[in-house]
């Protein structure tokens, strides 16, 4: 697929306790397939972050093994296996690379919530555009994606998953992280700017077309009227 990158680590084995995690919901292997039709599967499911073949499968057919939750420095070297690990064609790695300077606290810019998610309903929204989830992709990449997208304030990644691992990525806007719920499967991360300062407007009460109210007076229409000093509200 041309929005994704495949990098390969030959003689790398990735399975559950070293290193990855199984595909919820798919059969382990998969099946013989050539190594194309393997990375489109992986690409098309849910969860996948990468695929482990025998080695020297290519070309030709041979099992096919999905993984998630992919981190390849806990695998195992020196197998008859190669891993293929699946990364967004998109990613900023420079800016990736910025986002991995850490402190004793964490991430620099961002603070973790871990066991928390936050979805419509419960404190968050989705951004207007975009996939979600918005790729597969280490941490740093997914932060930099938040990053650099107009109104994401947030992400949310499977929990557990380690910082070089390459993970499902949501991105997440006006997060009320107090209003989000318990979760065993997703760790949260927020920027630390996330509380911007409201703008105080004295003597002004705006609400619904009730007694003398503005009728079909939305968010958006407000803030336009006040940007643009109107006064279409109840003074007080």
């Amino acid at each position: 697929p041309p929005d994704v990158v495949w990098t390969e680590e030959p003689a790398l084995n990735c399975f559950p306790g070293r290193g990855a995690d199984l595909v919820p919901g798919a059969p382990e292997p998969v099946g013989a397939t050539t190594l194309e039709s393997c990375q489109l599967l992986c690409h098309r499911t849910p969860w996948c972050a990468g695929l482990v073949m025998p080695t020297g499968s290519n070309p030709g057919t041979a099992l096919c093994f999905l993984r998630r939750r992919m981190d390849p420095q806990r695998c195992s070297n020196g197998t008859d296996y190669t891993t293929w690990l699946m990364q967004p064609r998109s990613a900023d790695a420079a800016q990736a690379t910025k986002l991995t300077a850490s402190t004793s606290a964490g991430i620099r810019g961002w603070h973790e919530r871990p066991r928390q998610s936050c979805y419509p309903g419960r404190g968050a929204e989705l951004l207007s555009r975009g996939a979600q989830p918005a790729g597969v992709m280490s941490l740093a990449a997914c932060l930099a994606n938040c990053s650099a997208t107009a109104g994401c304030t947030a992400i949310m990644v499977p929990a557990g998953a380690g910082r070089d691992a390459s993970t499902q990525c949501f991105l997440r806007r006006r997060v009320v992280p107090e209003e989000c719920a318990a979760s065993r499967e997703y760790d949260m991360w927020v920027m630390d700017d996330w509380r911007r300062p409201s703008k105080q407007i004295p003597g002004v009460n705006c609400y619904p077309a009730i007694d003398g109210g503005v009728p079909g007076l939305t968010r958006k229409r407000m803030a336009q009227m006040l940007k643009l000093k109107s006064r279409p509200c109840t003074e007080s």
